[in-house]
Parts: C-alpha cells; sequence; structure tokens
C-alpha cells in the first residue's frame, strides 16, 4: 500500500466514523451546536457559519495532516487549483469533492468514499441533509450522499499530494 493510499484509506475511515457512529448534527439552529462549533473553531470561524468545509479540515487533522485550514469551499478551490491538485477526471477514494454554486462563491465539499458507475460517486459530507430533499449544502448534519460527478462541477481536490510540491 502506497503512502498516499494509506493517507486517503485513514481519512475515509475517520468520515465514515462520523457519519456511521458519532452522527454530529445541529442543535439550536441553523449551524450551531457542540459538533458545528467544535469543527468551525478548528477553521478559526465562529459559529453560525456553513461548515462543511470545516468538517472536512477537522477530519483532515486526525489522519494526521498538516495542511491548509480552508474556512471555505472556494478557498480550497483555489488553493487547490494553484497547485495543481485538481482532478476533474477519475477522482479517487479519499478526495475532497468540490462544488461552487454557479454564479456565486458559495459551495459545498464532501470526502469520496466510493466510486459507483456512470459517474455515480458516493460522500460523506458535512452540513447537508440525509435525503434527496432539504438543503443539500446547507443541511443539518454529517450524511453519506450519492451524487453525480458532474454535480461536483470545480472537481476532486487530490490534497495528499500536496507533500509532493513542498
Amino acid at each position: 500500500m502506497t503512502p498516499d493510499h494509506r493517507l486517503r484509506r485513514r481519512l475515509v475511515d475517520v468520515v465514515n466514523d462520523y457519519c456511521d457512529r458519532l452522527k454530529p448534527h445541529e442543535i439550536g439552529g441553523n449551524n450551531k451546536g457542540p459538533w458545528v462549533s467544535k469543527f468551525l473553531a478548528w477553521v478559526g470561524v465562529t459559529e453560525p457559519s456553513p461548515w462543511c468545509m470545516a468538517f472536512v479540515c477537522y477530519s483532515l487533522k486526525q489522519v494526521p495532516w498538516n495542511g491548509p485550514k480552508w474556512k471555505a469551499v472556494i478557498e480550497c478551490v483555489r488553493f487547490a487549483k494553484k497547485n495543481d491538485l485538481v482532478t476533474h477526471n477519475f477522482p479517487a477514494v479519499g478526495d475532497i469533492a468540490l462544488r461552487i454554486n454557479p454564479g456565486g462563491w458559495q459551495g459545498h465539499c464532501g470526502i469520496v468514499t466510493a466510486i459507483h458507475l456512470n459517474g455515480w460517486i458516493e460522500t460523506v459530507e458535512g452540513n447537508t441533509s440525509a435525503g434527496a430533499t432539504g438543503s443539500q449544502r446547507d443541511g443539518d448534519g454529517v450524511y453519506r450522499r450519492v451524487r453525480h460527478e458532474s454535480y461536483w462541477n470545480e472537481g476532486f481536490c487530490q490534497w495528499y499530494r500536496l507533500k509532493d510540491k513542498n
């Protein structure tokens, strides 16, 4: 097993544990609660604030990985593009899936946990809803989602390659 594979596998194990066992969710209002506060504090943000990227960064901390602490998806997108860490083809399990809403700067992200047939990608995402209804980028917890790769319009950040850039 390569070092990159071990890092990616560890991240998937971390987010699967959140999704399947710990089940973080909002308490006391939109973008609030003990879990949300913990994730946001790690990236230097206070609640109430969108927290999908903070969840990803907090999960990366446990890999452990000492890369950037992105406060918002757009920061990760810009960093990944600048450092040639984005792929739009052939995402890998453990990549950060990235979306920016068309015409804006707000976005959403998750960790790729499985690749399915015909372009379907399974992710674990923070600040999303459990099913097809409800907010897809401003939900109430950490859930497993299956979305078509075209949803992730900014591609997939291969964060584990950053060490090769130093």
